[in-house]
């Protein structure tokens, strides 16, 4: 049995008591919780126990997963963080290669058979242009509908009836399908896909008393802000993006017809929308291409880019860095058809508790940044530096391979 350095450790009947201990505080997914305010710190602490639990989950319950850890060595012994949180590193990563394509769907999926209704069925086209699929399954699209719509409503401003556009790409593409099943109760919705004339058709069909959100792929967006065929002095329309990183000069450019431009952080392997921009994070990521005390503050490791800035709900999501710098997310959440437990998209990334985010700033002096950061939501922040050429941000399928973000 694999042991890590440390005193603090966690082994035997003892692990599996507190496991169980903290998952009936922490199975339940009432998630207006990871907005109220003076909780960050306990949300932060209690996500960690959380991941330490869906290991335990994946282990009894999903063949695939079983036979993977104990051919590294068995179930390890956990040690404890200095801030009393698992330390999760003794745990082998996973990827598409050494997990996803090594075994059958149906081993990787808990109790070792896929049910016969409730699941759906998406792809992600991968860097080779072979497609994977991924099945997901009635519980953890409710809740992703719940989160998308809560985020919905954090990000969409004005008073007008809102009407939405989803011109992502439709089918099996896990965007497209996840929009229109989890936007259609809270908005009028109409799924168009990457179509510009029926984007420009709708809205005179439809006339000027809406507030228009069209969603879609940053060169689609870019495409469509310069269709002069659009009355947009006329016009109140909003920007969700997703499938690849925007630079703040093309944000900019867009605002000269969308009021607002917001994108979100996903992949095909993990789940759409597990973070968000919010008006905190373009603020910050506009104040890091501005001060460079700022940059060398926040940023870990330079790779010549300014990073995506997102927030994120640290009870649904874990987010390591490894020795390389890459993503290593855990799938918090008990409702998971197919867990990932300390999954590599091979992104490069980290995270940061707002704890740590104001004392920075705080220590430069930021106070326009720490007026937004009392008036934001208490999330957690995700900095995405470089997708990797399999990976797709928000879920979507993209012909090109985004590797790295515009510096500007």
């Amino acid at each position: 049995m694999r042991r890590m350095n440390g005193s603090a450790r966690l082994s035997g009947s003892f692990a599996v008591w507190l496991a169980d201990t903290f998952a009936r505080l922490l199975l339940l997914d009432i998630y207006e919780v990871a907005f109220l305010r003076g909780f960050q710190g306990l949300r932060w602490w209690l996500g960690g126990w959380r991941a330490w639990r869906a290991f335990y989950r994946a282990y009894a319950t999903v063949p695939a997963y079983r036979q993977f850890i104990d051919a590294s060595g068995g179930v390890p012994v956990f040690g404890l963080k200095k801030d009393g949180m698992p330390d999760m590193t003794s745990l082998p990563e996973i990827d598409k290669e050494s997990y996803v394509k090594k075994y059958p769907i149906a081993q990787r999926i808990v109790g070792g058979t896929l049910p016969s209704e409730g699941v759906t069925v998406d792809e992600s086209s991968g860097s080779s242009g072979q497609p994977t699929s991924w099945v997901r399954g009635r519980a953890e699209r409710r809740i992703t509908s719940q989160m998308m719509r809560m985020t919905y409503r954090q990000s969409v401003q004005g008073g007008r009836q809102v009407f939405i556009l989803n011109a992502f790409a439709l089918g099996a593409w896990a965007t497209g399908m996840n929009v229109s099943a989890s936007l259609t109760d809270s908005s009028i919705l109409k799924s168009t896909g990457p179509n510009a004339d029926k984007i420009v058709s709708t809205m005179k069909e439809f006339g000027p008393s809406f507030h228009y959100v069209i969603m879609g792929y940053p060169p689609f967006l870019k495409s469509l802000a310069d269709d002069q065929r659009i009355d947009w002095a006329s016009h109140s329309v909003d920007a969700g993006y997703g499938g690849e990183g925007i630079s703040e000069s093309l944000r900019t450019y867009l605002q000269t017809r969308f009021k607002r431009v917001i994108g979100s952080y996903g992949a095909s392997d993990l789940e759409v929308n597990m973070a968000i921009e919010t008006d905190l994070t373009i603020a910050l990521r506009r104040a890091i291409l501005a001060d460079p005390a700022l940059r060398a503050a926040m940023i870990r490791t330079d790779y010549g880019v300014t990073p995506m800035i997102f927030q994120f709900n640290s009870l649904a999501y874990l987010f390591e860095t490894n020795e390389k710098g890459e993503l290593v997310v855990t799938m918090s959440r008990p409702i998971h058809l197919a867990p990932k437990i300390r999954y590599n998209i091979h992104d490069r990334g980290h995270a940061m508790n707002l704890k740590e985010f104001g004392g920075k700033l705080q220590a430069l002096g930021h106070t326009a940044l720490l007026a937004d950061l009392s008036r934001a939501a208490e999330l957690p922040l995700l900095f995405i530096y470089v997708v990797s050429a399999s990976s797709k941000m928000s879920m979507s399928r993209r012909a090109s391979n985004t590797t790295a973000y515009d510096p500007q």
